[in-house]
């Protein structure tokens, strides 16, 4: 079927492409396995003069933690820590993030982005906020399901077994080579320049991951 439209001037050109859209966002709305289905394989809603009714938009992780937040101090339940550090450290990180990201769909781009600037430990307590964010979202009818759950797993994963997150050693094992070679506690008594004389420096590769 082909929907009846002309393309005799500009404003029935603009019809049609608010309707592409229209159809675009039903089916983008479908591959994420949102209920109810809004695309119509027929397109007999997308013909011009019916009422169209769009799919609503999904919010984004930001929006729904800001809700969360609220929701969390208003009940009053919340440790003090939690709202004047935990709460605001999440928050801090959401708003450096590009906004695409924290579209539901680009879950997986999103944790993608974040490995490359925190390290395991640190996405977890970051995660483990953001895992409970969604669950509630997902309690309050504002998302369908909760994506982040998947990656908490795997990130705890990764900080029980180091060799899987692409580190030589764990952070444990990091502080402890540090502290010999701060204490010099393998320098030759007639070595010429003492193992704490570049501790300053392997710190910082360690740090980075260099």
């Amino acid at each position: 079927m082909t929907l009846p439209l002309k393309w005799d001037d500009r404003r029935d050109r603009r019809k049609a492409e608010k309707i592409a859209d229209i159809i675009r966002q039903d089916i983008k709305h479908d591959f994420l396995g949102l209920q109810p289905p809004a695309f119509d394989p027929t397109l007999q809603k997308y013909r011009p003069g019916l009422k169209i009714a769009v799919a609503p938009k999904i919010p984004s992780l930001l929006d729904a933690w800001v809700k969360f937040v609220d929701f969390k101090t208003q009940q009053g339940k919340v440790q003090e820590t939690t709202l004047t550090d935990a709460y605001p450290r999440v928050d801090k990180m959401l708003t450096k993030v590009d906004p695409e990201l924290l579209r539901l769909s680009n879950s997986k781009e999103l944790l993608s982005f974040l490995t490359k600037h925190y390290k395991p430990s640190t996405l977890v307590f970051y995660y483990t906020k953001i895992s409970a964010c969604a669950n509630w979202a997902v309690k309050q009818d504002i998302w369908e399901k909760n994506p982040y759950s998947r990656d908490l797993a795997i990130l705890k994963s990764q900080c029980e077994n180091p060799e899987k997150s692409g580190k030589a050693y764990s952070d444990s094992e990091a502080m402890t080579i540090l502290k010999a070679i701060a204490t010099d506690r393998f320098t030759s008594p007639y070595a010429y320049i003492k193992h704490s004389y570049y501790g300053q420096f392997l710190k910082f590769l360690f740090l980075t991951g260099a």
